[in-house]
């Protein structure tokens, strides 16, 4: 929970993707999607580590993910089991609200 319980940052694991919602359990349907990250159901591309490729909003770029955390204003940390098929990672994705994308910043293979 973010901003003071109105904003959820949420791993939605089956869709591959990490959204933020903000949350009014007093509207109608309990809340509204900001934005999802990654899956077949993303609002953003996703630029890769070295900038060279761009994700299309509705492509998988991490796979069952965890533990998706802000460690910064714009910098959130998860663990990636099986986004690269066979192998898991600490992966860093820096998103950029205003500008409606996202960027991998980091990755610790395992």
């Amino acid at each position: 929970m973010l901003e003071e319980d109105s904003v959820a940052l949420v791993s939605e694991r089956n869709l591959a993707a990490i959204s933020k919602y903000d949350v009014n359990f007093s509207a109608p349907g309990g809340g509204t999607l900001r934005w999802r990250l990654g899956g077949l159901y993303g609002t953003w591309p996703i630029k890769s580590l070295d900038g060279a490729t761009t994700y299309p909003p509705s492509e998988t770029v991490w796979a069952n993910q965890h533990n998706p955390e802000y460690i910064s204003e714009t910098e959130i940390c998860m663990f990636d089991c099986t986004g690269l098929g066979n192998e898991s990672r600490l992966l860093i994705v820096d998103v950029n609200e205003s500008a409606r994308e996202a960027r991998l910043s980091w990755e610790y293979r395992l």
